[in-house]
């Protein structure tokens, strides 16, 4: 079995590993306000390259980089 994994890594390679750093905060304010700020992948990692068309695993990967995001939601009738 040791040589179908040593056949397979030489026909197709190994993919980098790709980690990434996400951090979510949320604010419960008064009457009804909340705010959410959320980061990802906050160290601008590139994913690995594989040998497909777009050169990534759009899967598993996500090249778009650095995201931030702020959230506003308000309750009526509280």
């Amino acid at each position: 079995m040791g040589s179908d994994n040593t056949t397979i890594k030489n026909l197709f390679g190994t993919i980098d590993p790709f980690v990434t750093w996400d951090v979510s905060f949320l604010w419960n304010l008064p009457r009804g306000v909340n705010i959410a700020l959320s980061g990802m992948n906050l160290l601008d990692t590139r994913p690995p390259l594989v040998n497909i068309e777009q050169a990534y695993d759009g899967f598993t990967h996500d090249p778009k980089g650095r995201r931030l995001k702020l959230a506003a939601a308000y309750q009526l009738g509280r």
